[in-house]
């Protein structure tokens, strides 16, 4: 195989992990220029393996305006709010039991949560989602576990984006999930999530939409 077909290989396969692994937020754009620099590839064959990851239907081609990682479809969000249930839940069970817990951990989170409402920035909702999130996975004591709903928070950062226009009441919905995190009341806490989690794969279909909507209005601003 000529050295070039190597290069565009080997940066195929660094991009296909790295958005498999959604290193790059949905709807991020992919420039040639700077991929070359962050995997040390040259241009022509990383323009190249985006070529490719686009014929294979990984990334999408907006003409005139480049290479955009994609927006997550229903069922890819239905399997990583079930991926993230399923990884939290785990962090429950493995605690020693209702009364007690990780008290480090769940200090992690007892910071102010004055005026939290769905009119506040997305950010610091999606912010405060995450850190809810580690400090249960934290309750596990497993780096497995904790790694894996990091990677979870970061692959549902572009859905969390748009939750508040699809769902009433989030934050209310996760000062509960903190208020009983910081209470280690781990009973009603799993109860939380599996109503948290269900909500929004009754919703996946609504949230890809309102997802796709906000990409679409990124695109033409």
């Amino acid at each position: 195989m000529p050295l070039s077909d190597r290069n565009t290989a080997a940066a195929y396969r660094i991009l296909e992990k790295r958005i498999a692994g959604y290193e790059y937020r949905p709807g991020a754009r992919l420039s040639p220029d700077h991929l070359t620099n962050e995997i040390c590839i040259g241009l022509t064959p990383t323009r190249t393996a985006l070529q490719w990851l686009h014929r294979d239907g990984l990334i999408d081609h907006r003409p005139g305006q480049g290479f955009f990682v994609k927006t997550p479809s229903a069922s890819e969000i239905v399997n990583l709010y079930r991926g993230n249930i399923i990884q939290l839940e785990g962090s429950i069970a493995l605690t020693d039991g209702a009364a007690k817990g990780d008290d480090e951990a769940a200090a992690a989170t007892a910071e102010p949560w004055t005026n939290l409402d769905d009119q506040g920035a997305s950010d610091d909702l999606i912010t405060l989602t995450e850190n809810v999130f580690n400090s249960i996975a934290a309750l596990s004591g497993s780096d497995v576990v904790i790694r894996a709903v990091e990677a979870l928070n970061s692959r549902l950062y572009f859905i969390r984006l748009v939750e508040c226009d699809v769902l009433q009441d989030v934050g209310g919905e996760l000062y509960a999930l903190h208020h009983q995190l910081y209470a280690r009341d781990y009973a009603r806490l799993r109860g939380a999530l599996i109503a948290y989690h269900a909500r929004r794969l009754e919703n996946a279909m609504s949230l890809a939409d309102a997802a796709c909507a906000r990409a679409l209005r990124r695109e033409a601003a």
